[in-house]
């Protein structure tokens, strides 16, 4: 079973730094004589999203750290969770990048990305 975003946990990401760019799906093969060979890499690709929510609060901050260390295995599990742009559930996974905390006015900014499945 795939976890969820947890609720106690804020939904929507600021839509001010949210960005998805969409993993290469075609291949391109050069031959020595004449015009390149394109093909599709697969039948679907992901999608990278980078996330970051201003403001969380330290509950906010500590539901998500157990959440991601406990749930996720340190973020190694996928999970379920309302895509903010097209409104309809999707299955994310954590990049290897590690999420990342700064700290100001007892309040936390909270960034990370991850990749849509397909």
């Amino acid at each position: 079973m795939v976890a969820s975003w947890p609720l106690t946990a804020r939904m929507s990401p600021d839509t001010d730094a949210y960005t998805e760019a969409r993993q290469p799906n075609r291949i391109t093969f050069e031959p020595e004589v004449g015009p390149p060979i394109d093909r599709r890499r697969g039948t679907a690709a992901g999608t990278l999203v980078t996330i970051r929510f201003t403001g969380i609060t330290d509950a906010e901050r500590e539901t998500f750290e157990d959440w991601y260390r406990d749930t996720l295995f340190d973020g190694v599990l996928p999970f379920n969770w309302v895509d903010p742009v097209r409104g309809v559930a999707a299955t994310y996974k954590f990049t290897k990048d590690v999420y990342q905390l700064a700290a100001h006015d007892q309040k936390f900014d909270l960034s990370f990305r991850l990749l849509r499945l397909p």
